[in-house]
């Protein structure tokens, strides 16, 4: 007879012992997307009260998953306030979720006779809901509608396109949710997410079209940036004025400068409207480098107001995390990183959804306040905690875009790590290893000799990320007080001049996300005013560097002059053209410094942008190219260290 069930997401239905049961696959050695629930009864024990639970990473525990989550948290809470087995917690949460399949998992849920839908969604919807309002788009018909908007109404025009779309999904989204829950009595918990704003910064360049000023706009950026971290005395509001006048107030770096100096001002309430609107101007349509998902003031409201209109019950984060921390800007105390908890951030949120729970099962009610007070944490190990600490410093290496760096941040979750357990600063050194290999992370003994161990590095950390994490090496290096790069780097990196990049995120997101020797260029891309690469040194012997390079030939007439600095130290100013050139620098012993050394191109500001930019981007949008919105400063198409 022909199965009449249906999957669960990827819990197949199968029959054991006469009883309906959806088993997953097991877990991939390297760690999946999904919870670690090998099987799902159909049948609930009597009496049980049984909740199904979606949403995305920061609703899969991501980090600390699969050894604690929030839904693991939440059925501890549960057991604790009503006694063992009274509510069941089934987690159908997963990283990268998305609208649609949320709903598809919704809807195959009811197999499983829920009370309660509890779902915890919002932070993917800027990043991965409209991925073809973009420049970058796949299909030539989604590149012609964007040039469509924006002759119309400039960027704005995609960026509010691609607002609309996501609302209009979600809102399509949650009306068969709510009509699905009404038909078969199920009450909906929606949870409002919240987002780092204290130490997440969302930096991008802005949009050019052709201002006129658009090169004004990084010497002020440059300028204010110094103000505000203490290297010059200038007051950076000015600046910061002018470049909104140049950004048309749709660029984050300029509101996460505007929430630096209101902080500086111990003026919380101005920051915190800052940093939102960081949050919130972080388009996808107007994306130069690789953003996090986060969600935005949009997404907020948006949910608050569909619960409302829909009778879900609500946990709004935001403002919970504010009564629990007493400020208003929410930072690494409840997160990891931009949208990912803590275990403090994990127990607040699952606190908040505990307290409807208990209120509609007829075991009285209970503040969510209350319930952290009287429900302890459920032991975890000394090395879980490490390890996840340490992750999280990958992570933050990996995802993280700071306008003057990220080793501060890095350091403090590496310290934390050591102080859960001092056996991950074995790890720390491993990991650096894993990193000098010339064969990929993970298919090498060091990866493999982790995998055996307590402390086993997946996927999730960033373990197969091609890059040398320069900046967390360093950190690294200084906590275990011993040099750890020896050596000069492997030949692969030496492949592509990407790879060579002190702070990968630095370049254009496409190619960033291209998998190794596929990229899509065979050229580096340059799209700030200053590019970093590293490079080994052991401080006696000259180092040769060879750079084939030249300025965009779309941009530049004749030849200007760029810099070269090695560990900030100028040792050449040669001037460059838009035809590639080869430039060989010399790094004399004295110059250097014995291990990783950083090899800085400062390129010439371009003069003023041509009156018919937009008419030339349209123009190749409307034939099928790609095309970049951001001004490119410079191309290097080799560099090889000798």
């Amino acid at each position: 007879m022909k199965n009449e069930y249906r999957p669960i997401s990827i819990w197949q239905p199968e029959i054991k012992n006469g009883q309906l049961v959806f088993c997953r696959p097991p877990v991939l050695p390297l760690g999946d997307h999904y919870a670690d629930q090998l099987e799902i009864k159909a049948q609930k024990e009597p009496g049980t009260i049984r909740v199904c639970y979606f949403g995305e990473s920061a609703a899969a525990g991501y980090l600390y998953a699969p050894v604690v989550t929030p839904a693991k948290l939440l059925q501890h809470q549960m057991n604790a306030l009503t006694g063992n087995g009274q509510f069941e917690i089934i987690d159908l949460s997963r990283t990268n979720e998305q609208l649609e399949t949320m709903l598809d998992t919704i809807e195959a849920s009811l197999q499983l006779r829920p009370n309660y839908f509890v779902m915890f969604t919002g932070n993917n919807w800027n990043l991965l809901e409209t991925p073809g309002v973009s420049t970058f788009a796949k299909n030539k018909a989604d590149k012609q509608q964007f040039a469509k908007l924006l002759k119309e109404n400039g960027i704005i025009g995609p960026i509010e396109f691609a607002a609309r779309e996501i609302v209009e999904k979600a809102s399509s989204v949650f009306e068969k949710i709510g009509r699905l829950a009404k038909a078969n009595d199920v009450q909906v918990v929606c949870v409002v997410p919240e987002v780092n704003l204290a130490d997440w910064e969302n930096i991008q360049p802005p949009v050019n079209l052709g201002q006129p000023q658009i090169s004004e706009w990084y010497t002020l950026m440059e300028k204010a940036s110094n103000a505000l971290f203490g290297e010059t005395h200038d007051i950076p509001e000015t600046h910061l004025q002018k470049m909104t006048g140049i950004d048309d107030l749709l660029c984050p770096t300029t509101f996460r400068l505007f929430g630096k100096l209101a902080i500086a001002n111990n003026d919380e309430a101005t920051a915190v409207k800052m940093l939102r609107y960081e949050v919130s101007t972080t388009a996808y349509s107007a994306m130069a480098f690789l953003a996090a998902p986060q969600a935005d003031l949009r997404v907020q409201e948006f949910l608050r107001r569909t619960a409302e209109r829909l009778n879900f019950d609500l946990v709004d984060l935001p403002a919970m995390f504010e009564v629990h921390t007493g400020c208003r800007i929410p930072g690494r105390k409840l997160f990891l990183d931009y949208c990912h908890l803590t275990l403090e951030g994990m127990k607040v949120a699952m606190a908040g959804v505990a307290e409807h729970l208990i209120t509609h099962s007829g075991n009285g009610g209970k503040n969510w306040s209350i319930i952290l007070g009287e429900v302890r944490l459920p032991p975890i190990s000394k090395a879980q905690k490490a390890l996840t600490k340490f992750a999280t410093a990958i992570h933050n290496a990996h995802r993280l875009l700071s306008i003057k760096g990220k080793k501060e941040i890095l350091s403090y979750w590496c310290q934390l790590a050591i102080e859960d357990d001092p056996g991950i600063k074995a790890v720390m050194e491993s990991y650096v290893r894993i990193r000098l290999s010339e064969t990929p992370a993970t298919m090498n003994k060091f990866q493999l000799e982790n995998f055996e161990s307590e402390y086993r590095l997946l996927t999730q950390h960033g373990l197969q990320y091609d890059y040398l994490d320069a900046d967390l090496v360093e950190v690294i290096e200084e906590l275990v007080d011993k040099p750890l790069i020896t050596a000069p780097l492997p030949k692969r990196y030496n492949r592509h001049p990407a790879y060579r990049l002190w702070e990968p995120l630095f370049q254009f997101f496409p190619n960033l996300m291209e998998k190794s020797g596929q990229r899509t260029r065979a050229y580096l891309k340059c799209p700030w005013p200053e590019t970093v690469f590293c490079f080994y040194a052991d401080g006696k012997s000259s180092v040769r560097i060879t750079l084939v390079l030249r300025l965009p030939a779309c941009d530049s007439v004749g030849q200007m002059e760029a810099r070269f600095l090695v560990n900030d130290a100028l040792i050449s100013q040669l001037a460059i053209g838009n035809k590639w050139a080869k430039v060989v620098i010399e790094v004399v012993p004295s110059f250097q410094k014995t291990g990783l050394n950083k090899l800085t191109v400062c390129w010439p500001l371009p003069g003023d942008m041509s009156e018919s930019k937009l008419s030339d981007i349209c123009g190749k949008l409307e034939r099928g190219f790609d095309v970049d919105l951001h001004l490119v400063f410079g191309e290097v198409f080799e560099l090889q260290v000798d």
